[in-house]
């Protein structure tokens, strides 16, 4: 090439970037990849590194729908190394998306910050902001906390306005509650002076009744310390005097043995029965067991108990079962100060001085136990699909609330009618997309064409899918996911799973899932398998889960009653120090506020057979 030409060559390659020096820009990263990336640096114990990834999507795509999410898993990391700085975070999130999912999240993290560390003005701000305008029952029970932190602090207006804030309606469950955190405040009250304003602003005869007891309580106290000898609060009456009037420890036995829930009455009678040695040639324990039908009627139990507790002096109640006998039963236990152990799975809120507590598998406990699978698996993303009945909701509600402690992220969710029999549609649009077909090269626009051709593509992107439903529905779900190739994705789900059917639907569909066991009968445990054959001997059949639980509660309270008389109060302070008791349905602790905790089984289905993950 002539020299001249060569020159104008280079001039115009210079001029127009186009010489073939030019720097070829990459490609711009893609925030979901990027994202993962960070879990999966996080996951393998590398935070700093995670942080910093997570920190780059957000000011990178602030506007990318995964911005919200890595900001704050990017808190949460920092909570543990620069509390300031996720403070700061967090309040960055709830201020630059304040209708994200994780904007809630962060406030919530924020409100627990504050408790805490003892921030109370700020933990009341916070809430109050919040509690005006959320639905979620969740800041109800932070209420309840910030209470107690604020009573502790000797912060006794502000706890009471609180009070007021969480429990303003008049039903018997809230005011059983009200009452109950008003007498947990007036207890830290030390000054009369206070006592008397507080008395001049109420009207309820049921507060003033508590207020008087304390004043009476605080001016007794006042007039032994002004004396020469200091006060002394009285002791409880002696057990020498009580075993001159209760010679006998009664526990009453409430149950439906008529009625829609006769089968499941007569369970939990057997599992007392067996309990109580009855049928054995073994010593029997020092309890008598005083059984009584409510034929399936809630209305019945009031009087049930009224005759327990008043003609037979019982120590303590087993039974009923649901969510509203539990309920009933509870409000009158607590009124009575008689311990009482209902069978539900409902949810019950932590009450100060507790008389009332669930020894069964709650929702809240086999929702922390799939989580802790799940992470010890490696899983870092779940799906959610859900019927949006009451079960299903509460259930993948406290999935998604608790996720996040676990380094776990969902990805999507999608609910369904509780009355559907077919689940084609819901999981599809859980697993495919609809994207525009990409056009041939070279082939012109049709202006006349109104609608874009789609396809339909696969986006499972996420490792592993709850379903909070029945065996059978879940089942037939499973089968589904097979039919768009969605095999891959892990299945995990409630004790409901705990049944032949989902077997027998399932098939293979099923292999690999997880769901949680309140009485796993194919247990390695010895003391469960002991359990197992000795009921299989007397009864001619394979225990439940209502036997199990049942026989785990009588059993209880027969080693704390134990070779001595005791008093309600006597059983409640031994029942509430009570930890990790190694029953059939799990390990059990009991506390004060009601709340029990369970170490319960999960299990795995391999080739059309249950195997036992833990413990």
């Amino acid at each position: 090439m002539p020299i001249t030409k060569i020159c104008v060559f280079l001039t115009i390659c210079l001029l127009s970037g186009a010489c073939a020096m030019q720097t070829v820009q990459p490609p711009p990263d893609d925030p979901s990849s990027l994202y993962q990336e960070a879990l999966l640096q996080q996951n393998r114990g590398d935070p700093e590194g995670a942080y910093k990834k997570l920190i780059h999507i957000w000011q990178s795509y602030p506007q990318n729908s995964i911005a919200p999410q890595a900001l704050f898993s990017a808190a949460s990391i920092a909570e543990t190394t620069n509390p300031p700085k996720a403070i700061a975070l967090y309040k960055t999130l709830y201020k630059q998306y304040p209708q994200s999912d994780s904007a809630f999240k962060a406030q919530e993290r924020l409100f627990m910050n504050h408790l805490s560390n003892k921030r109370h003005t700020e933990a009341i701000n916070l809430f109050k902001s919040i509690y005006s305008t959320t639905t979620d029952p969740a800041w109800r029970l932070h209420g309840v906390k910030l209470v107690h932190c604020l009573a502790e602090a000797n912060r006794i207006s502000e706890a009471f306005d609180i009070i007021e804030e969480v429990y303003p309606s008049t039903d018997d469950r809230a005011r059983e509650q009200r009452l109950s955190l008003w007498d947990f405040v007036v207890d830290k009250i030390e000054q009369l002076e206070i006592l008397s304003q507080l008395k001049t602003k109420v009207n309820d005869p049921d507060l003033l009744e508590i207020l008087d007891a304390r004043e009476e309580l605080l001016a007794e106290e006042q007039a032994y310390t002004q004396g020469r000898e200091p006060f002394r609060p009285l002791p409880y009456p002696s057990l020498a005097s009580e075993d001159e009037l209760y010679p006998v420890n009664r526990i009453g036995v409430i149950v439906p043995l008529s009625g829609k829930w006769e089968t499941v009455g007569e369970k939990i009678l057997k599992g007392v029965q067996f309990a109580s040695k009855v049928f054995s040639e073994e010593q029997t324990p020092q309890v008598e067991y005083l059984i009584r039908d409510y034929a399936s009627d809630d209305t019945k139990l009031p009087a049930i108990i009224a005759e327990l507790e008043s003609q037979y002096n019982v120590l303590a109640i087993i039974g009923p079962v649901g969510e509203q006998a539990g309920e009933i039963t509870c409000s009158i236990a607590q009124e009575k100060g008689v311990p009482a152990f209902i069978f539900t799975q409902a949810e019950r809120l932590p009450v100060y001085d507790s008389f009332c507590f669930n020894n069964f598998i709650s929702i809240n406990i086999q929702v922390e136990t799939l989580l802790q699978v799940a992470s010890e698996m490696n899983i870092a993303t779940f799906a959610i699909l859900t019927p949006s009945d009451n079960f299903g909701q509460i259930f993948s509600s406290l999935f998604e609330q608790m996720a996040p402690d676990y380094g776990i992220e969902i990805i999507r969710e999608v609910r369904y009618d509780p009355q559907k029999v077919d689940f084609k549609q819901e999981v599809k649009s859980l697993l495919v997309e609809k994207v525009p077909f990409e056009k041939e090269e070279g082939l012109q626009e049709n202006p006349l064409e109104e609608e874009v051709p789609e396809e339909e593509i696969l986006v499972a992107d996420f490792e592993a899918l709850l379903i909070p439903d029945s065996a059978i529905n879940s089942a037939m779900i499973a089968s589904y996911l097979a039919y768009y190739n969605a095999e891959n994705v892990r299945l995990f789900g409630p004790s409901l799973w705990d049944n032949p059917d989902f077997l027998k639907i399932g098939g293979r569909y099923v292999d690999n899932a997880v769901f949680t066991s309140g009485f796993f009968f194919g247990s390695r445990l010895n003391h469960v398998q002991d359990f197992n054959n000795s009921f299989y001997y007397l009864f001619g059949y394979n225990p439940s889960i209502w036997e199990a639980s049942a026989y785990d509660t009588a059993s209880i309270l027969q080693n704390l009653l134990y070779a001595e008389i005791h008093t309600r109060n006597s059983l409640l302070e031994r029942l509430t120090s009570l930890r990790d008791y190694p029953g059939v349905t799990g390990s059990t602790s009991f506390y004060p506020d009601g709340t029990v905790e369970k170490v319960i089984f999960t299990v795995s289905v391999k080739g059309s057979n249950v195997f036992e993950i833990s413990p």
